[in-house]
């Protein structure tokens, strides 16, 4: 098994590289999303899924229980689907959930960086219009950027995340140049 983990910048493409090894894998491979479980914890509260209180309730939750509980709950999940051949984890966005998932399975979990230019991934926000996204202004992008890059142990801290990166994707070009980028990546990994 290997457990190939996600994070990066705001639009990014996160989601469209794990789309391309889920496509690659089909039934062998299966998604565990970090931000699934902050939504599914922030409905329980009865909170709409915008981005602040997503955020609001994952800070929350790593206060609660320690900054690795998303780690936990995605082993957790991984192991009752222990059949699969790779797991992609997206959402990655704290230290201890990198420091979690490299102790539970050690050589076989890779943290894989997505970046792009603010430019390009503010533009992707107004195309995709997602729980409101799309009708944030740059600066609005910019400081909800600020708040989830450099957080403190227990919130979101992606800049320091990104560091600990086993590979980094900058993403600025097309579909066909990611799709390159994240088979180069596979390579290696799947040796």
């Amino acid at each position: 098994m290997i457990v190939l983990g996600f994070t990066g910048t705001f639009a990014a493409g996160k989601d469209t590289a794990i789309a391309i090894i889920s496509r690659k894998f089909g039934a062998k491979a299966m998604e565990v999303s970090t931000s699934n479980l902050v939504r599914e914890e922030t409905t329980k509260r009865g909170l709409s899924l915008e981005r602040e209180n997503l955020r609001q309730v994952a800070n929350d939750m790593r206060l609660s229980f320690g900054a690795d509980i998303f780690g936990k709950m995605t082993i957790q999940r991984i192991k009752q689907r222990g059949e699969k051949k790779v797991f992609l984890v997206s959402g990655i966005r704290s230290v201890g959930e990198v420091e979690s998932l490299k102790k539970e399975f050690g050589t076989n979990f890779c943290l894989i960086a997505v970046d792009a230019p603010l430019e390009t991934r503010y533009q992707r926000i107004k195309a995709r219009a997602r729980a409101g996204e799309h009708v944030m202004t740059l600066d609005e992008f910019k400081a909800s950027e600020e708040m989830e890059k450099n957080g403190e142990v227990h919130s979101q801290n992606i800049a320091s995340v990104m560091k600990m990166a086993d590979y980094t994707i900058q993403n600025s070009g097309s579909s066909k140049q990611l799709e390159e980028k994240v088979e180069k990546i596979l390579e290696k990994v799947m040796k």
